[in-house]
């Protein structure tokens, strides 16, 4: 399980920039509202985090790509969810910057779906 998790954290080491750069871009530049930004981020470094994870982390070879994808989405999208809530309570109650916030909870939302891709997308 080591060596997975360790690869688990690379590749989420290679989507940290992806979704803190779709935030950063989406506030500071389109000027959306934080909240929307951390979704945007979130669908754009899961699915690069699922094409990785798939071949390398988990070394699938499952046919059924599309019903893994999926799997791996809904699982993305409840740590999403989960990390809306808590993002929205660092900002608003605890007053933390946004992007401190989002680079916080990247580590812990994305042991959860570690463990849940484990035992049941992969």
């Amino acid at each position: 399980m080591f060596k997975k998790l360790l690869k688990y954290f690379l590749v989420g080491c290679l989507t940290v920039p992806l979704n803190l750069g779709t935030v950063l871009f989406s506030v500071e530049f389109l000027h959306f509202h934080y909240r929307l930004a951390v979704v945007l981020g979130f669908i754009f470094s899961v699915s690069l985090g699922f094409l990785f994870n798939r071949t390398w982390t988990f070394a699938s070879e499952s046919k059924e790509r599309l019903r893994q994808y999926f799997k791996y989405f809904s699982i993305a999208l409840s740590g999403m969810s989960l990390n809306v809530i808590l993002i929205t309570v660092l900002v608003e109650v605890f007053g933390l910057w946004y992007l401190l916030a989002q680079f916080i909870l990247n580590p812990i939302i994305g042991f959860r779906c570690f463990l849940t891709n484990r035992r049941w997308t992969f």
